[in-house]
Formats: C-alpha cells, sequence, structure tokens
C-alpha cells in the first residue's frame, strides 16, 4: 500500500509539474532560440554602445572592479559584469558581447510567468509570458548589448517576490524582495523612477486597509534594499555628476531641451510616447524595426482595456490591478 501510496503521490507531482511549469519551459525554451541564434550576426555588426562595453568588461578582466562605469554618460555594472564573464567563456566576439542580453532576455520569460502568477491567475501569467516572449520589442533588446534588458528581468523578480510577501508576511520574504529592489539599481537608469509607482502602490494599501500590518515587512524590505544600494549610494554622493549627469541633460526639465516651453515639450513628449506604442515607434535601426509600433493592433487594444478593466477591479480591492496603474502612470512619465 505503500509503494501504491508513494506512486500515486509521483504522479500527481508530475502531473502538477506538467500541467504548471511546462508550458513555461516550452515558452523559455521558444525564447531562448528566437534570441540566440545567430546572435552575433543578427543584427549586423557592433554599435558603439556595445563596442564600448565590451571595452569596459576587458578593463573587468584585467582587474579593475568599479562600482558605477563612467564612460559613455555612466552606465550601472551589472550587465557589464556579465559581459565581461561572457568575454571570459567564449572570447573577444560580437557575440560574446550579446550573449548576456540573449540570456536576461530568456530568463525574463519564467520571471515574467513568475511576477504575473503572485499578483494574478495563472492563464494570465502564462498569457504574459507567451506574449513576451515573441514580442519584436523584447526580442530586438535581447539581441543587442545594451543593459536596459536587464531591468524587466529584475523588475519582475522583486516585484514577484513582494506578490508572495504580501500574502505570507515573512520578514525573510520581504527581505528578499527589498534586497532584488537594491540590486535592481544596478540595472538601468529608468529603474530611479520606481520609489515612484511603489509608493502609489503603499498609498493604496493603506486606502484599502491592507496596509496597516505592513509596517514590519516594509521596515524589512528597506533594510534589505539599502544593505544592496550602499555601494552604489557611497559612489553616488562622491561623484553626482558622473552618475546624474545623463538624466539631467536629456530631462525635459533642463531649459537646454524644452527650449524655454516646458509645457509645450511635456505634451509632445506624451504625444510621442503613446503614439509609439499605437501609431509610429522608434526610427532607429538598433533600437526597433524603424517606425514600427511596439504593439500590433491586438495587444494595442488590450493595451487600452486591460487598464480600463484594472481599473475597475482596483476599486473592487484587487491589489494586482492596483499595481498594474500605478505601475504603467508612473513608469511611463
Amino acid at each position: 500500500m505503500a509503494t501504491t501510496a508513494d506512486g500515486e503521490a509521483l504522479a500527481g507531482r508530475e502531473c502538477r509539474f506538467s500541467k504548471l511549469w511546462a508550458p513555461v519551459v516550452g515558452l523559455t525554451a521558444l525564447a531562448g532560440a528566437l534570441r540566440i541564434i545567430h546572435l552575433a550576426g543578427m543584427p549586423p555588426g557592433l554599435y558603439h554602445d556595445e563596442a564600448i562595453n565590451g571595452l569596459d568588461a576587458l578593463r573587468v578582466l584585467r582587474g579593475s572592479y568599479p562600482v558605477y562605469f563612467p564612460a559613455n554618460h555612466g552606465r550601472e555594472p551589472l550587465f557589464l559584469y556579465l559581459v565581461a564573464v561572457a568575454v571570459k567563456a567564449v572570447g573577444r566576439t560580437p557575440g560574446a558581447v550579446r550573449l548576456p542580453a540573449a540570456v536576461c532576455g530568456t530568463l525574463t520569460i519564467p520571471v515574467t510567468f513568475w511576477m504575473t502568477r503572485a499578483w494574478f491567475k495563472r492563464s494570465t501569467a502564462l498569457l504574459s509570458a507567451a506574449i513576451m516572449t515573441a514580442m519584436l520589442w523584447h526580442v530586438h533588446l535581447s539581441r543587442t548589448g545594451f543593459r536596459a534588458v536587464t531591468l524587466p528581468l529584475m523588475v519582475g523578480s522583486f516585484l514577484a517576490v513582494i506578490g508572495h510577501a504580501l500574502r505570507s508576511q515573512r520578514p525573510l520574504t520581504w527581505a528578499v524582495a527589498g534586497a532584488l529592489y537594491g540590486l535592481s539599481f544596478y540595472s538601468y537608469v529608468a529603474v530611479r523612477f520606481t520609489p515612484v509607482p511603489l509608493l502609489g502602490l503603499g498609498v493604496y494599501l493603506l486606502c484599502i486597509r491592507r496596509g496597516r500590518d505592513l509596517w514590519p515587512g516594509v521596515l524589512c524590505f528597506a533594510g534589505g534594499a539599502l544593505l544592496c544600494l550602499l555601494p552604489l549610494a557611497i559612489y553616488t554622493l562622491g561623484h553626482w555628476h558622473v552618475v546624474m549627469g545623463r538624466p539631467s541633460q536629456v530631462s525635459i526639465i533642463n531649459p537646454a531641451v524644452n527650449g524655454g516651453a516646458f509645457w509645450r515639450t511635456l505634451w509632445s513628449h506624451v504625444v510621442r510616447t503613446m503614439g509609439m506604442f499605437f501609431v509610429r515607434g522608434d526610427t532607429i535601426a538598433r533600437h526597433n524595426v524603424p517606425g514600427r509600433p511596439v504593439f500590433t493592433v491586438p495587444l494595442g487594444a488590450a493595451m487600452v482595456l486591460g487598464p480600463a478593466r484594472a481599473g475597475v477591479r482596483a476599486r473592487g480591492g484587487d491589489a494586482g490591478s492596483a499595481l498594474v496603474l500605478v505601475w504603467l502612470a508612473g513608469m511611463l512619465v
């Protein structure tokens, strides 16, 4: 009887794995094929930014280990250390410079499923992972040696753990979420705006009376984040012009950018940003198929209808829907 029971338990576990993870494994394999096959030659040649990343990787291999790379307007270090590992393993080739992007892009697929499943139902998580697998924008970004591809991976990771922490209220889970959040600041510059939507989520939880018992967890989250952020924070305080130079150059608050017409520039950027999703995308070939909008018509419709539905669900107390709204609004800024 014991043998029969053990066999049934094993069969049950195999069935659960097949039902839950087999589709994710399949999507990840497809994502890897789309991102890795003929990686060195497509797109052809190395862009200027990719080449500088390769040069910095060589400096790392010669024994230089900066917490922030000041060249080329300043860059966060996570991706560059991954490039150094790839160059060490594969050699000084264009494929080695791009390999970390392809790997990070591939790993983003199971992380997308994990993150979405932490906030929504399984079918929504599978659909999200499938869309990310084949989305041209993400595939393209995963085939060029730019550090921006590390941001979705890191954001997905800490948002997934936050979702689990909200349910379990375990201090360790909150601390891990905070550590991942702190590490995400080593990925790409846009992460610096993420405190805004996270604060918005916190305000929402307080409004629906789910935030009253969060303070122990939030303190653990903050502790984990500050611990991982400390080296970068110390560097930033000593080299403010290096770390903040590029954002100040391109910000529309800068008079050199807005030409003294802040509100007109703001409106122009809003229109162009929204149009990028539906009408006309980036025209630079290293970022996009020139002019192609980010979304096809079905996905564009989903981007319009999805937040509308999320707004209705958020009014009913659904934290995941509120996260979608505050994240979309905050990060589009």
